[in-house]
């Protein structure tokens, strides 16, 4: 792909307008074609042969081409855009946070009592410097519950830093309340190869494979099962002090990927009512040993096959036809996918040539909401390389390092300098 200059923000969305307009035959194209009638699978029912998402729908729209939506973009000051282009995004419960090319992290949208580690008080509405961090972070993850958001990073060392909420030791300094800086995690200055935040609990992996938790699971359900008690500093899961290579925490439960290829997944199942505990690392019936990424939303997880298959599993509720506790595949979501994120009650997913793909509960337009069935949003050039499900918004970053948000803006979560849903 031929580099091209881009000045300013305005210039962004004019020039991806075109990458919409351009592209948009050619995902339509990839679902459109395939077995919309086809049973037994997970994704909605289109079999009217209508998209979801078609850019000539009012139904959802994360970004028309008009309105300005390229996060740092302000109706009133344009930011210069080298200063917010991320390798990494993560879309939370009310805020996000990306981590710049250059390895810093910026951060905005809710800021309960400075736990958004920008130095301010109150909603931060465009992407802000997260201070004390300096240039060596490579991967951001950020959740939060009614208490606030929590953050965390991991640096090129292997090393994490957490900062904000604290209400169940979400933070693993072993004591204290909420921070408003980033804090060494003591005991994980080196060695960690990835993190995730969900809810109430922060996970690690260790270069050993072994997976280290705290906080809890189900914000009174702890993962550690000794309920009643909240792990405030990092704990060994019983039974994954190795041969785990990804994890996902998720607002009430937690998956990994094993190295055979197995999912594993504790804390509320909710594909029955009411929810039941699983209080160990139980084995995902479904995926045969062929996962290689793992999502856990608010209410249900995905997993992605090394074909490039999605399937998913839990509450069914506007995200799948059904509820269930066994891996079942998406409709028409079979091949080609590339990266898959689970969100609260929604679900987005991209493929090899750069679609996206969305199904679920949508918020993406003003003042309008509902269940959205499988299809696809858009696509162009520059292509879509990364993808991130929050609590009730959704950001992806392209090649260029560009993130557009969507969603609910209650606390400038979008990035747009404003709040409103878009």
């Amino acid at each position: 792909m031929n580099s091209i200059g881009i000045c300013n923000a305005k210039q962004a969305r004019a020039w991806l307008a075109v990458g919409l307009i351009a592209s948009a035959v050619a995902c339509s194209g990839r679902l459109v074609g395939d077995d919309w009638s086809n049973d037994g699978g997970l994704g909605g029912d289109a079999s009217d042969g209508d998209v979801e998402g078609d850019p000539g729908d009012a139904g959802f729209r994360p970004w028309d081409g008009a309105a300005g939506s390229v996060v740092g973009d302000s109706s009133d000051q344009d930011q210069d855009l080298s200063q917010t282009l991320l390798s990494k995004i993560s879309a939370g419960n009310g805020a996000t946070c990306g981590v710049t090319q250059q390895g810093a992290v910026k951060c905005w949208g809710r800021n309960d009592k400075g736990t958004l580690g920008v130095g301010l008080d109150g909603d931060v509405l465009v992407p802000s410097d997260v201070l004390g961090l300096g240039s060596n972070v490579v991967d951001v993850s950020t959740s939060g519950t009614e208490n606030g958001v929590h953050t965390c990073a991991l640096t090129s060392s292997g090393g994490v830093h957490c900062w904000g909420d604290n209400t169940y030791g979400q933070l693993g300094t072993g004591s204290g309340g909420a921070r408003s800086v980033p804090t060494a995690v003591p005991g994980l200055d080196s060695g960690v190869v990835a993190i995730s935040t969900g809810g109430c609990k922060t996970c690690a992996i260790n270069a050993a494979g072994g997976l280290l938790c705290w906080g809890w699971n189900e914000c009174d359900d702890d993962f550690i099962s000794t309920k009643g008690k909240a792990k405030a500093a990092p704990t060994i899961v019983p039974g994954l002090d190795s041969g785990v290579v990804a994890v996902s925490a998720g607002d009430h439960q937690t998956c990994v990927i094993m190295s055979s290829g197995f999912v594993r997944c504790w804390g509320l199942d909710f594909s029955v009512s009411p929810a039941r505990v699983v209080a160990e690392p139980t084995v995902v019936l479904g995926l045969d040993a062929g996962a290689v990424a793992i999502t856990v939303g608010g209410y249900h997880a995905c997993a992605l096959t090394w074909q490039g298959a999605v399937l998913c599993w839990g509450d069914g509720w506007c995200v799948m036809n059904q509820s269930t506790n066994v891996a079942t595949p998406v409709n028409w979501l079979d091949k080609g996918i590339i990266a898959v994120s689970a969100g609260s009650r929604n679900t987005i997913a991209i493929d090899a040539a750069g679609c996206v793909v969305f199904w679920g509960f949508s918020q993406a337009n003003k003042g309008s909401a509902g269940c959205s069935s499988l299809g696809y949003l858009y696509t162009g050039t520059p292509r879509i390389m990364a993808i991130s499900a929050g609590q009730r918004h959704i950001c992806r970053l392209n090649s260029l390092g560009l993130a557009t948000c969507w969603g609910t803006n209650m606390h400038g979560e979008l990035g747009l300098g404003e709040v409103g849903d878009w």
